[in-house]
């Protein structure tokens, strides 16, 4: 009894490190903007920015 309780400890940790992985990967990815890709002194990020914006 003692190892299936040890086995299910492990699994859940081993679930909580993967979901915690992908959420630390993802947040990078959601709260960069479509111009990130580029330098910030390049014409290629001004020109980015100039055709993404709100207004």
């Amino acid at each position: 009894m003692i190892a299936t309780g040890r086995i299910a400890m492990y699994r859940h940790l081993a679930f909580v490190a993967v979901f915690v992985t992908i959420l630390v990967a993802a947040v990078p990815a959601v709260a960069s903007g479509p111009c990130d890709q580029f330098p910030r002194d390049s014409y290629a990020h001004a020109d980015c920015e100039a055709r993404n914006q709100w207004s």
